[in-house]
């Protein structure tokens, strides 16, 4: 059988390396010119991703798909020889100057960026571009990963956060106080971490319901992000065990948070009216000067002074630093 690649058509190079001349998989192939003027159009102007045709070195569009003016809100008499950056699609730095950069040297690459629609509204596109090897062309296929990366950051949120009161679960809690002490050994700042547990919580459940026990647990939530700050890393550890994290405070500043909790959370009761109960937590200290220590140390060492304040049912039960 012949192997030569010469006058191949696209139905004859895939019948032949069907059966066995695996070698012409790369031949090049004799195509009509009609029909790569056709091909051409098609996946410029019908591609469902969008594809743009623009010069390598100025950025002006040639020839855009219906793809790409619907990602914009341009329509193709507004986007052709014009720029992303003249059109204020994106701002000349960031992506776009890393586009520019590569075009210089003729990289191909892939990267991503936020463009501004026409209307305003901001969209998270990824792009790739290609250089061709005539008259400085590039390819650049822009494709909307905008629900994606929200997926994305949902997933990570839900991931690390507690569904039930909206703070951290003990992952991403463990991932910012990690982060703390990280950042506290660079500057040689101190990390404090308060672990309180929910008082009578099993109790509450029992007598008062599961549904107030919720309420209980959700309150204290509030509060510790309330009084502590947006600064702090606050989650739940587990059941009725909650942790906060702060690296910008002393010590004498952590002992007045715990007071004005303790202050916040007398003034909060749950359950049926008449048979309303007082929310209250135990809780204990630890602190790693110089970012000194691991997470699980702090909050070891932070829990085995919160058991003993509640053992001893101090007064008020926020104490225990």
């Amino acid at each position: 059988m012949a192997t030569s690649s010469e006058g191949l058509s696209w139905v004859d190079r895939a019948r032949r390396v069907r059966e066995g001349e695996h070698h012409l998989a790369h031949a090049e192939v004799d195509v009509p010119h009609v029909a790569l003027r056709d091909l051409v159009a098609t996946m410029l102007r019908r591609s469902f991703d969008a594809v743009v045709l623009c010069t390598g070195t100025t950025g002006e569009y040639l020839e855009v798909s219906d793809s790409f003016c619907g990602l914009t809100g341009y329509d193709r008499a507004e986007l052709l020889g014009r720029t992303s950056v003249s059109l204020g699609l994106v701002a000349p730095d960031g992506g776009r100057a890393r586009a520019e950069r590569d075009a210089g040297v003729a990289l191909d690459g892939i990267y991503e960026n936020t463009i501004v629609r026409k209307d305003g509204a901001r969209r998270v596109v990824e792009f790739s571009h290609q250089f061709l090897d005539t008259e400085e062309l590039v390819l650049v296929i822009a494709r909307d990963v905008t629900e994606r990366r929200n997926r994305e950051r949902e997933l990570a949120r839900l991931a690390r956060e507690d569904p039930l009161t909206g703070v951290l679960n003990r992952r991403g809690f463990n991932d910012a106080a990690a982060a703390m002490l990280e950042r506290a050994r660079t500057d040689g700042s101190s990390v404090h971490v308060v672990v309180m547990d929910l008082d009578e919580l099993k109790s509450v459940n029992d007598q008062l319901g599961h549904e107030f026990g919720d309420q209980a647990l959700v309150a204290v939530a509030s509060a510790v992000t309330e009084i502590y700050g947006p600064t702090a890393a606050v989650g739940r550890l587990g059941g009725d065990e909650f942790a906060v994290a702060v690296g910008d405070r002393t010590e004498d500043e952590v002992a007045k948070a715990q007071s004005a909790l303790s202050a916040a959370l007398a003034r909060t009761a749950i359950g049926p009216a008449g048979a309303q109960r007082p929310v209250t937590v135990s809780a204990g200290t630890a602190t790693a000067a110089g970012g000194i220590g691991t997470v699980d140390r702090l909050i070891a060492a932070a829990d085995a002074v919160q058991y003993l304040a509640k053992r001893a049912r101090q007064a008020p039960r926020i104490s225990g630093s």
